[in-house]
């Protein structure tokens, strides 16, 4: 056999060999993925609630994450508010980016102001995710971020698990952001506001 060829035949057995690695690597990767973060905001709950449960607040939430994407090179998105309730259960918001659809969340239960949850679509697959509010020293409140997803895709097991540490860490500055959010707010409540009475 001609030495480029014999080269070629051992490349593509390698290959095979680190595919099918991978693949059974990845049926052995766990199908339910698990993330919780917390972070302790210096506020009520109540006045946190209000940026979680409504298109109004999520936008004054997110739209300075996005902001600060677009400025430091990365893709910017905008928050959509999407047909149905603003507020509470049944309520829904869209992530997008270059007009397309990366996330979209719909409030599945609200108990203000203790617990939210919503059903949150990516597309390739879904997640359960809670924001919980528990009173801390001083008037503040922990926040906790519980995210559940089963995930089927092989592929799809392998990015979730190498990225857990970096979607934890998206997670918590989330998180620090609505802290920020809420304190502007409270200092100066028409400061996030525009002159309809919504946030932009």
């Amino acid at each position: 056999m001609p030495k480029p060829l014999r080269w070629i035949v051992y490349l593509v057995v390698a290959l095979s060999a680190l595919s099918a690695v991978l693949f059974i690597g990845g049926l052995m990767l766990p199908s339910h993925l698990e993330l919780r973060v917390q972070h302790t905001i210096s506020a009520p709950a109540k006045a946190i609630f209000d940026h979680v449960d409504s298109h109004a607040g999520i936008r004054a939430w997110w739209r300075p994450i996005a902001l600060k994407q677009g400025e430091h090179g990365k893709p910017s998105f905008t928050i959509e508010p999407l047909p149905g309730p603003a507020k509470g259960h049944s309520m829904r918001v869209a992530f997008a980016a270059a007009d397309e659809r990366f996330e979209t969340w719909t409030c599945i239960a609200s108990e203000p102001p203790r617990r939210i949850e919503f059903d949150v679509d990516f597309g390739a697959f879904r997640s359960r995710r809670t924001l919980a509010f528990k009173p801390a020293d001083g008037g503040a409140t922990t926040v906790t971020w519980h995210e559940t997803a089963d995930v089927d895709g092989v592929l799809m097991r392998w990015i979730l698990t190498l990225g857990t540490d970096a979607a934890k860490a998206l997670r918590v500055d989330a998180l620090k952001e609505l802290g920020a959010v809420v304190a502007a707010t409270k200092n100066n409540p028409n400061a996030a506001k525009s002159a309809n009475g919504e946030y932009p």
